[in-house]
């Protein structure tokens, strides 16, 4: 049971960051900041095999799936 805990906060973290400015905790996909309104910088970069914009962060391309 504890293995499925761990890999369950492992997913969670994997979907929130927090705000450079402020340090408040925000989904991934948050715009700006909730707290001080801050702009969220989504860092991208070029998929490999099919050239679509990614999160850094992704571990596989969503367009093609192909593992980063």
């Amino acid at each position: 049971m504890k293995e499925n805990q761990t890999q369950h906060q492992a997913r969670a973290n994997d979907q929130i960051t927090t705000c450079p400015e402020c340090q408040q905790v925000l989904p991934k996909i948050a715009k700006t900041c909730f707290s001080c309104g801050a702009e969220q910088v989504q860092e991208t970069e070029p998929c490999a095999n099919c050239g679509f914009e990614t999160q850094v962060s992704s571990k596989f391309c969503p367009s093609c799936g192909t593992h980063k």
